[in-house]
């Protein structure tokens, strides 16, 4: 058998392959799938079993095992209970887990509970009955040491157990702790609430299963992704939040490029042709040149200072590397050519169009997304009325309240504290989401001094 027809052999079997639908994903990928909407005693939801219909089915194409073989929808406590149980149990031989989640969600206590469709708790003792821990998903993870573990929760669209006298936290979920390994991703950040959409899904799911069908993009690309253009899509009202714990591989939905979704052709092996004479000179082949990247020149290096007249906010909430990404293009899929820290004040900002500004801070440039990026005098504010003699300043947390958990603190004399929305909560003062040097949190309104003009 010739050469040509072995090779032909070869691409045929990869093309059958693309062409029948077969996946070659190196692991194994185990997904549950959760769509909560037909509730009994509470409000129910119009989108989160279509949200989850539409991320199954998704997964399916992306060689996810579905626990049930389909969504599942509509879960009471039983039910929600046996499938995360069996989830566990087929994570036990996984290399990579999913948890996915739509409906409504709850913060009681520092604890996030997913709410199977006949929860009627009644007092805040019931929770534990009534509702779903999350930590109990996180615990099924931990337990079955799956080299990835992701948790995607578009949950927290309102609070339903408003008027029960049960005390919810801010409307909306606080971050979880994780083992080594794992990715949550929120459809918004802490303590707020998601958009549940008009067309039949949320925009959080909508972006979602788009961008996991992009091959190229690592899992820190494919959630910065859905993060921008759920901003996009909702005019800044929403803003996707994520938490990791140390991930070490790589992982791809789609692949890390198109070809990478057909199997190998098995290596063919001919034999080695007879050894003929030839009097044509010998070439050496051509080699790449090793050029070393430009050094800048003395008027280049002038240039590299912050001298810009914008800040970055947002970002702490929504992006793992801590900073402003840096693009060669504006695309959220090209090349990152590095990040702008969370607390930068001095970032030039120009050619704003389409959500895309062309920036500068110090030597550093290229394209990032607007929706973080803000004039310096706008948003800035200083501490006040903070005890010097407090070590910790001013306390940031991670819902509006007193009774929310610490997530940081801003110091006592800070003076560029970068503020991103106020809100006041039933019965208490006016609350503030801030921003200070990479650490987020809500603070009390009236510890905060406007620094710029308008």
């Amino acid at each position: 058998m010739s050469r040509f027809m072995l090779s032909s052999i070869a691409i045929g079997i990869a093309i059958i392959l693309l062409g029948s639908g077969e996946k070659a994903f190196a692991e194994k990928r185990i997904a549950l799938v959760i769509g909560n909407s037909s509730y009994e005693k509470l409000a129910s939801l119009d989108n989160p079993k279509n949200d989850a219909k539409l991320v199954a089915d998704t997964l399916v194409d992306l060689g996810f095992s579905l626990i049930g073989k389909s969504a599942q929808l509509n879960l009471d406590k039983v039910s929600f209970d046996k499938a995360v149980q069996k989830f566990g149990m087929e994570l036990q031989d996984a290399d990579v887990g999913l948890f996915y989640y739509a409906g409504h969600g709850v913060e009681v206590k520092g604890i996030n509970y997913l709410v199977p469709v006949g929860a009627n708790p009644v007092r805040e003792a019931d929770v534990d009955f009534e509702l779903i821990s999350a930590n109990l998903i996180l615990r099924q993870m931990e337990a079955a040491q799956t080299k990835l573990n992701l948790v995607i929760l578009d949950a927290c669209r309102n609070n339903p157990l408003a008027g029960r006298g049960i005390r919810a936290g801010g409307g909306g979920l606080v971050a979880l702790q994780s083992a080594p390994g794992t990715l949550i991703s929120y459809s918004t950040q802490p303590g707020n609430v998601a958009l549940d959409g008009t067309d039949g899904n949320s925009p959080y799911t909508t972006a979602l299963a788009k961008t996991m069908r992009k091959p190229g993009l690592r899992i820190f690309d494919v959630f910065n992704e859905v993060g921008l253009l759920v901003l996009i899509s909702s005019n800044g009202a929403q803003q996707p939040w994520q938490s990791s714990s140390p991930i070490k591989a790589d992982f791809y939905f789609s692949g890390q490029t198109v070809s990478s979704l057909a199997a190998p052709a098995p290596p063919v092996i001919l034999p080695a042709p007879a050894p003929q004479k030839s009097t044509a000179p010998v070439i050496p082949p051509k080699t790449a040149a090793i050029v070393a990247p430009p050094t800048p020149s003395a008027s280049e290096s002038r240039n590299c200072s912050n001298d810009g007249e914008y800040i970055v906010t947002n970002v702490a909430f929504s992006d793992p590397v801590g900073g402003l990404v840096v693009r060669s293009a504006a695309r959220a899929s090209a090349d990152k050519l590095g990040v702008i820290p969370s607390e930068a004040t001095g970032v030039v900002a120009n050619n704003c169009d389409g959500g895309w500004c062309r920036v500068r801070y110090g030597c550093l440039s290229g394209w990032s997304s607007s929706s973080f990026l803000a004039p310096r005098s706008r948003n800035l504010f200083r501490v006040v009325g903070v005890n010097a003699s407090d070590r910790d300043g001013l306390n940031m947390r991670v819902s509006p309240g007193f009774s929310s958990s610490k997530s940081g603190a801003a110091p006592y004399d800070a003076e560029e504290v970068v503020v991103h929305s106020c809100e006041r909560i039933p019965n208490d003062q006016p609350w503030c989401l801030a921003t200070y040097k990479g650490r987020s949190g809500w603070v009390a309104k009236r510890f905060l001094s406007k620094t710029g003009s308008e």
